[in-house]
């Protein structure tokens, strides 16, 4: 199927654009569109990947299933951010 004819559900809901306001590493109002075929987080490490992975998590995921920064730990880090650290804006 072609993706420009993609029909979508009325009772569905799509995510569209995410937004964050001091979330973790970014400061101040960043707003990230979303495309309703799919999309790609991309960037050199350290850029804010899992950041706005996590902040995905945080609208979409159940408080208790929520593992934020889970990557760092499969790369032997700590991960250990949670949603106070991250309203807080703490590294």
């Amino acid at each position: 199927m072609n993706p420009t004819q993609l029909k979508f559900s009325a009772e569905q809901f799509r995510m569209t654009k995410l937004q964050l306001y001091n979330w973790g590493t970014f400061s101040g109002v960043h707003s990230i569109p979303i495309s309703p075929r799919g999309f790609l987080i991309v960037g050199p490490s350290g850029t804010g990947k899992s950041t706005l992975l996590d902040a995905i998590s945080a609208l979409i995921v159940p408080p208790r299933f929520i593992d934020f920064n889970a990557a760092a730990r499969e790369e032997g880090g700590r991960g250990d951010r949670t949603l106070v650290s991250y309203i807080r804006g703490l590294w």
